[in-house]
C-alpha cells in the first residue's frame, strides 16, 4: 500500500507535466523541430524537382502525404491512447499503463499489417486509374507505393510509442528523434540522386528512415514507463480505445481526405503535370500550421489531464491559446498575400510563380482560421467528445466535394485553393462554438 508521501510525491512529479514552464518549452522544441527541416526543404525542394520533373515530384509529394496520414488506417487507436494514458497521469493511476500502452500498440501493429497489405494488394490501381501517372513513369510509381505498404506497420508502430512519450511530455526526445527524420525526407533524395532520379530508389530511403525511429522509440519508452519491460495484454481496454478511437478514425479518413483529396482530383480531372503548380505553394504556405500544430501537440495531453484534475486552468489555456495564435498567425498570412509572386519567382522561377502565386495568396487566407481550428479541435477530443469532431467532418465533407469539383471545372487549380479556404473557415467556426459549449459545462 502506498504511503502519503508517495502519493503526494507522484502528484508533484505529475503536476509538472502541465506547469507553464513545460509547456513553453515543449512547444518550442516542437517548433525548432518543425523549422529545421523547412529551412532545408526551402534549398532541397527546387532541386528535387529539377532532377525528377514536375509529374516525379508531384507524385513524391503524394507519397510523402501518404506517408504523414497513414493513421487514417488506425482505428484512431493512437489518438486514444494518448488520451488514455494522459487522463490516467491526471488521475495519478500509472499502474495500469503498462497494459494499456502493449493492448493499443499490439491492435495497432496489427491494423498496420492489414492497411499494408491493402496498398500493396491495390497499388497498380492507385498508380494508373486514381493518379493516372504517365506511363513511362507507372513501373517505377508502382514499386514506390509497394515500398510504402511494407512500411505502414512500423509507421502505426510509430505512433503509438510516439502517442506515449506525447503523455509524458517527453517533446524533447520526440524531436530529437522526429527533426532529423524530417531532414531525412529532403536530404536522401539528394544523395540517391548521385545515382538514379528512380522514384522507388528515393522511397525506399524514406522506408529505411521509419525504421530507424521504430527502434529508438521503443528504446525511449521503455526508459520512461515503469514496468513497460512486462508485455501484457489486457481485454478490459480493447473496448474503451475502440469506443473512443472509433469516431477518432472517422476524422482520420475524412480530414486528410479533404486536406489532400484536392491533389488526387487535380490529377484526374486535368493532369498530373499541374499537381506540383498546386502542392509546392500549398506546402509551403501551409507550413504555417507548423505553430498550432506545435501548441496542440503539448495541449492535448494537457487539456486530457487538466480537465479530470484542474478545470479552470484548462479553462485559461484554451482562451490564451487561441488568442495568442491569431495574432501571430495574421502578420505571415498577410506577407504570403502580398509577395507570394515574387517569394516563388525567387525561390523556383517567374514561369512556375506565375502558375501557382494566386494558389498561394488564396490558401494562405485560409491557413488562419485552419490554424486556429487546432484549437477547439484538440479541446474537444480531450475532454472525450470524439464523436463531435467526426460528426462536423461528415457535414462538412460533402459540402467540399461539391465545392472542389464545381471550383476546379471553373477556375481550373485555382478553384482548389478556393473550395479549401472555404471548408476550412466553416470547420473554424462549427469547432470553436461547440468548444465553447464544453466550456460552460466544466465545473470549476
Amino acid at each position: 500500500m502506498e504511503s502519503c508521501s508517495d502519493i503526494k510525491e507522484a502528484k508533484n512529479k505529475f503536476s509538472n507535466l502541465t506547469s507553464k514552464k513545460t509547456l513553453i518549452k515543449n512547444v518550442v522544441f516542437n517548433l525548432l523541430g518543425k523549422i529545421l527541416p523547412m529551412g532545408i526543404a526551402l534549398f532541397t525542394i527546387p532541386i528535387i524537382i529539377n532532377n525528377m520533373g514536375n509529374e516525379r515530384f508531384g507524385i513524391l509529394t503524394i507519397i510523402w502525404m501518404l506517408i504523414g496520414y497513414s493513421s487514417i488506417f488506425d482505428l484512431g487507436l493512437g489518438r486514444a491512447l494518448t488520451q488514455m494514458v494522459s487522463k490516467k497521469i491526471g488521475e495519478n493511476d500509472v499502474k495500469e499503463l503498462p497494459p494499456i500502452i502493449w493492448t493499443a500498440s499490439s491492435l495497432l501493429f496489427f491494423m498496420g499489417i492489414i492497411a499494408g497489405i491493402a496498398i500493396f494488394s491495390f497499388s497498380t490501381f492507385i498508380v494508373v486509374d486514381l493518379l493516372k501517372v504517365s506511363e513511362i513513369y507507372r513501373h517505377e510509381t508502382v514499386n514506390a507505393i509497394k515500398l510504402v505498404a511494407l512500411c505502414i506497420p512500423m509507421l502505426f508502430f510509430n505512433g503509438a510509442f510516439n502517442g506515449v512519450l506525447t503523455s509524458y511530455q517527453k517533446f524533447g526526445t520526440i524531436n530529437l528523434v522526429t527533426a532529423p527524420l524530417a531532414l531525412f525526407n529532403f536530404v536522401s533524395p539528394l544523395l540517391v540522386f548521385i545515382f538514379t532520379n528512380n522514384l522507388a530508389a528515393v522511397v525506399g530511403t524514406l522506408v529505411f528512415g521509419r525504421a530507424l525511429v521504430s527502434v529508438t522509440y521503443f528504446i525511449v519508452c521503455l526508459k520512461t514507463v515503469d514496468n513497460l519491460y512486462k508485455f501484457k495484454i489486457d481485454f478490459k481496454f480493447i473496448k474503451p480505445l475502440l469506443s473512443y478511437g472509433s469516431w477518432i478514425t472517422v476524422s482520420n479518413i475524412i480530414s486528410p481526405l479533404m486536406s489532400t483529396f484536392d491533389r488526387f482530383i487535380i490529377s484526374n480531372q486535368l493532369s498530373a503535370s499541374v499537381v506540383a503548380f498546386y502542392t509546392t505553394p500549398y506546402e509551403l504556405t501551409a507550413r504555417l500550421v507548423v505553430l498550432p500544430g506545435a501548441i496542440v501537440s503539448v495541449l492535448f495531453p494537457a487539456f486530457s489531464m487538466e480537465i479530470v484534475s484542474n478545470p479552470q486552468r484548462a479553462k485559461n489555456l484554451f482562451h490564451k491559446a487561441t488568442k495568442y495564435l491569431f495574432f501571430i498567425l495574421l502578420i505571415p498570412v498577410i506577407i504570403i498575400i502580398l509577395f507570394a509572386k515574387t517569394g516563388l519567382s525567387l525561390w523556383i522561377n517567374p514561369e512556375f510563380a506565375e502558375n501557382s502565386f494566386r494558389i498561394a495568396q488564396v490558401i494562405s487566407a485560409g491557413v488562419l482560421f485552419n490554424g486556429l481550428a487546432f484549437i477547439p479541435y484538440c479541446f474537444i477530443q480531450a475532454y472525450g467528445k470524439s464523436d463531435m469532431t467526426a460528426k462536423f467532418h461528415l457535414i462538412e465533407f460533402p459540402v467540399y466535394m461539391i465545392l472542389l469539383f464545381g471550383l476546379i471545372n471553373v477556375f481550373g487549380i485555382l478553384g482548389a485553393a478556393f473550395a479549401w479556404t472555404i471548408r476550412v473557415i466553416m470547420d473554424y467556426l462549427l469547432l470553436y462554438f461547440y468548444s465553447l459549449k464544453l466550456l460552460k459545462k466544466i465545473k470549476t
